[in-house]
């Protein structure tokens, strides 16, 4: 049942004069008496079509002295408006109705909408590595060359960059992909981290090449970095790479134009292909769609807004010194936070049935867990689950994205190496660079330092 009276409260009530009062009077005890037969209806059936969820916040008015009960709306649900007119004052009482079904009023009478749908990055990037397995076997079949191959270049003893090396070279393992690694002491010069990579890009065994960071402060990473060959960079950092993805290049001169990450022939960082990846595989529609994505950096937040531009979203790019961050997210179908914050964004900055997928991973002081911390993203997942369609979890979510994506491009690259050369008419499966990229030249030193023996040993 809906009741609907409405009178401007900004008009005294005193100066309405005999008959505004009469109105007033008789509207009122018509909105008494239908309150009254609704509470008396579900009294006497026992039931109810909807549960009952007042929501109640007192606030004055500057317009008058009155004070107003505003009812606060959640979600799409539907609503019943009362306006009751007393002495001197108005009250506004607003009864949010959520619908549910006979036997289940308890779970509808707590006023929450049911949790999002949680997107599992790990059961994802499952299903992907089988599908790559599947690919490598594939490949290895109709080149009749060496299977894929991934060099992992690593400086120092940073245990956390040990263990995600150990992470990848075990994923590699999985799929039959085989892993190299190069280990540095901590005061490597830089001569001979390039001498390697060198050494590396002419290997027809290799088609992806990782360089672990961060570096030591007396390495230039760009230089590192800008040293592989651009169809061996499977981080997509090398700036022929970024430009591909900046420009909007996607294949070939005279080949259709195309988005979805299986076409594209150059190399995208693997964080952003990962949340990209999520979206598709759980059906989120991004053409139309308003994204925000939280945060600018080089890794995340720039590729992943011209991936979500490029699949024709309309995207916006926060960061620090954006004013208003929440009155911005409030307004997305997909969310992207890549900020470094945690817990940053609230629930009340998520658009009901939004789309979050939540990149960061930070840890914050827990007493109750035996390492005295625990892993939370940038999204207070307990409370934005409650608002949101769709959720990524941390940890859970992109973070086992990262490296499927890492191994589809390493596989990429060997596919692509391979169709190079069959093109040519001939040559290795593994040599040679994609035709589209530019290659930089050879080190030009004269002195190269021999490049450690690979370590394929699985971990």
């Amino acid at each position: 049942m809906d009741v609907e009276v409405q009178e401007d409260s900004s008009e005294s009530f005193a100066s309405a004069g005999v008959r505004r009062e009469n109105r007033l009077g008789l509207r009122r005890r018509c909105a008494c008496v239908a309150g009254l037969l609704f509470l008396l209806s579900e009294a006497v059936t026992g039931t109810a079509a909807f549960a009952v969820v007042p929501r109640v916040v007192l606030h004055r008015t500057t317009a008058t002295s009155d004070w107003r009960a505003v009812g606060k709306q959640r979600g799409t649900q539907q609503r019943t408006r009362a306006l009751v007119a007393g002495e001197g004052r108005v009250f506004e009482t607003r009864t949010v109705l959520k619908s549910s079904t006979s036997g289940n009023t308890a779970g509808a009478m707590d006023g929450e909408q049911e949790n999002a749908k949680i997107i599992d990055g790990k059961a994802t990037a499952a299903a992907i590595r089988a599908e790559l397995k599947g690919e490598v076997e594939a490949h290895v079949q109709s080149s009749g060359g060496p299977p894929p191959g991934l060099a992992v270049v690593l400086v120092g003893d940073r245990r956390d960059s040990a263990t995600y090396v150990r992470m990848k070279k075990k994923a590699c393992d999985e799929i039959g992909v085989s892993s190299f690694g190069f280990d540095f002491p901590e005061d490597v010069t830089q001569d001979e981290l390039l001498a390697c990579v060198g050494e590396l890009n002419s290997r027809p065994d290799v088609h992806g090449i990782l360089v672990q960071l961060p570096l030591p402060k007396h390495i230039d990473e760009q230089s590192v970095l800008q040293a592989i060959t651009p169809s061996k960079d499977v981080d997509g950092l090398h700036p022929a790479n970024v430009a591909a993805l900046c420009t909007g290049r996607t294949r070939a001169p005279g080949q259709a134009a195309s988005w979805q990450l299986k076409d594209l022939d150059f190399h995208v960082p693997c964080t952003p292909q990962g949340c990209i990846e999520l979206l598709d595989r759980y059906g989120v529609e991004i053409a139309g769609k308003r994204a925000v994505v939280l945060g600018r950096s080089n890794i995340v937040g720039i590729p992943v807004s011209m991936l979500l531009m490029h699949r024709d979203a309309t995207v916006t790019m926060t960061h620090s010194k954006t004013v208003d961050i929440a009155s911005v997210v409030r307004e997305a179908d997909i969310v992207v936070c890549a900020a470094g914050r945690a817990e940053m964004v609230k629930a009340d900055w998520i658009k009901p049935g939004a789309a979050v997928i939540d990149v960061g991973i930070n840890s914050v002081d827990d007493a109750t867990t035996k390492k005295g911390y625990r892993l939370v993203g940038d999204v207070d997942f307990k409370a934005a689950k409650q608002v949101a369609a769709k959720i990524t979890p941390v940890p859970g979510g992109v973070g086992p994205m990262t490296i499927a994506m890492l191994l589809r491009n390493t596989v990429n690259g060997a596919t692509r190496a391979a169709a190079a050369a069959a093109a040519a008419g001939g040559g290795s499966a593994g040599s040679g660079s994609t035709p589209n990229l530019p290659v930089p030249p050879p080190d030009s030193s004269s002195d190269k330092v021999a490049a450690p023996t690979p370590d394929t040993a699985s971990s």
